[in-house]
């Protein structure tokens, strides 16, 4: 038996709002969100019209990126790539029915890898690429992006991956490899430096929701007798990005889309944080009679994705990369039998803006450790630790003590007291470059 969104068997008839329903969706189905969209929508790997008589690809109000309306520029730039315009995400394609979620992304990857990034339950998915068991990528996530899903491909794979974050006891990096068939459809004809080519997915709204829900899909509601609806968290809202990367595990990438705010650089070899993001409602309407005139948990019908849109950032951005310097130990020794610790602090050689407002939300990842005179690292102070740009100053919090991660106390990664001698303090900025600084710091009895 279908239920309702309260769990209740669904008992008051419905006929006359799935008339309603259905006119809306037949009206508006050309260009808009409605309960049937497969039939427009061909997983082909082409989201440019083919022909003058191929009226079953994606329409404008179903691209991401657009206009900047402030400057009236190209919120994505087709010039924007490090490796060149052979190697660039141009377009972000999305729409959704009440069944399926539909993703498009226009690219040319000669020779590398196309990724997009689906977030849709807060802070439980992916938090970086670095340790994955599968598809291990040089990217960081930041701003509360967490992805759940992540669609993948190379030049000449006709059968794209979905990647489907689902975090295991002590592990967090364990990702499901999905292949095409499996759950999902996908298609992308990208070949080299070919243009109109592109990589698409028709997602049930079950398997969106397959990520770290751990296997609880998405269950249905029905709105009428013989007729139900896939429902999502109320109020759901979708975060998407996508990049190019290079093909090799660990790798980073040349272009991203919305453009971040660090920079991306022509080494592949260098991590990339990924900072921004689209964001788009998907509930806000009552379509099925649910939500007392607000959110019902089903993606709502007859609205124009694009008109949606919103960005953590609004591109088109000017990048600006972030060095660290002025790494300082507030001593030149310390004794930790003593008691005494090691602090340290440092900053950037750019200077940022407090009155800019992308220089507010601005973060960046920060690791530190400690090393022997032998190279051998003794501890991990912490490892991408995200921090405000404007001040990324360690913020000490006062619980009984203090306590700051900016310190380091003398002991090795299971506790030990470090023998006396001379250790190397090592901090590194995740990007654009992997900044690093070294220290010296004397341990003493």
């Amino acid at each position: 038996m279908m239920r309702s969104l309260t769990g209740a068997p669904v008992i008051r008839p419905l006929v006359p709002l799935l008339i309603a329903l259905s006119i809306l969706g037949a009206a508006t189905s050309d260009a808009r969100t409605a309960r049937q969209l497969g039939s427009r929508i061909q997983i082909d790997g082409f989201t440019v019209s083919s022909g003058p008589t191929d009226t079953t690809e994606w329409r404008e109000d179903e691209k991401v990126m657009g206009l900047n309306p402030a400057t009236n520029d190209a919120e994505e730039s087709i010039f924007d790539s490090r490796w060149g315009a052979d190697n660039d995400v141009s377009q972000i394609r999305l729409t959704w029915d009440r069944d399926t979620l539909y993703v498009g992304v226009d690219a040319v990857i000669w020779g590398n890898n196309v990724l997009v990034w689906l977030d849709i339950q807060p802070a439980t998915g992916m938090f970086s690429m670095f340790g994955l068991n599968s598809w291990r990528r040089g990217f960081a996530f930041s701003g509360s992006f967490t992805p759940d899903l992540m669609g993948a491909t190379w030049d000449g794979n006709l059968s794209p991956h979905l990647v489907l974050s689902h975090p295991t006891p002590g592990n967090f990096n364990n990702v499901d490899d999905l292949q095409a068939g499996n759950g999902f459809r996908a298609a992308a004809t990208f070949s080299g430096n070919l243009r109109n080519r592109a990589m698409e997915f028709a997602i049930p709204w079950n398997t969106v929701m397959l990520g770290p829900s751990g296997g609880i899909g998405s269950p249905k509601v029905a709105v009428a007798p013989g007729d139900s609806v896939s429902i999502l968290p109320t109020g759901a809202v979708l975060r998407i990005a996508a990049a190019v990367t290079g093909g090799a595990d660990g790798t980073g990438g040349p272009d991203s889309a919305p453009d971040k705010t660090g920079c991306h650089v022509s080494d592949g070899n260098q991590p990339v944080t990924i900072d921004n993001f689209a964001i788009i409602p998907l509930d806000l309407n009552d379509d099925t009679g649910f939500g007392d005139g607000g959110p019902d948990g089903v993606a709502d019908w007859g609205i124009a994705p694009s008109e949606r849109v919103t960005f953590r950032f609004q591109p088109p951005i000017r990048c600006k990369p972030l060095e660290s310097e002025k790494l300082e130990v507030d001593r030149p020794a310390f004794a930790p039998d003593r008691g005494e610790q090691a602090s340290f602090k440092f900053d950037f050689k750019l200077r940022l803006d407090p009155n800019d407002p992308a220089d507010q939300l601005r973060s960046v990842r920060v690791s530190a450790t400690v090393h022997n005179l032998r190279g051998e690292k003794v501890r991990d102070l912490y490892f991408l630790d995200e921090r405000p740009a404007l001040d990324q100053r360690d913020p000490c919090i006062t619980g009984g003590r203090l306590v700051c991660s900016d310190v380091w106390d003398g002991r090795d990664n299971v506790g030990r007291l470090v023998p006396p001698g001379v250790y190397v303090l090592r901090l590194i900025l995740l990007e654009p470059f992997n900044s690093r600084l070294t220290r010296p710091i004397v341990v003493a009895r």
